[in-house]
């Protein structure tokens, strides 16, 4: 589950002289801080490794629900309405 937005806590970090002009290019193109991108670059990451965690377990469950009729009982009813 991705975390709650709440209060911040302070930290250091340490960039090669690439990383850090990069940052400052992005910063100024944004109008915006160093620490939102770092912030946002985190989020993504954390969406992106939930997406992954997700596919891995549909994938590792997807021979099981091939064969297993139980979990495949209901397919006949796809597409009808329900009122």
């Amino acid at each position: 589950m991705l975390a709650v937005k709440g209060k911040k806590k302070r930290f250091n970090v340490f960039l090669d002289t690439a990383q850090f002009d990069f940052l400052n290019s992005i910063k100024k193109e944004r109008r915006t801080s160093a620490s939102e991108i770092i912030r946002e670059l985190i989020d993504d990451l954390q969406k992106q490794q939930y997406k992954s965690a997700l596919k891995s377990a549909a994938l590792s469950l997807l021979d099981e629900y091939k064969t297993n009729k139980e979990l495949t009982v209901f397919t006949s009813l796809d597409g009808d309405k329900f009122q």
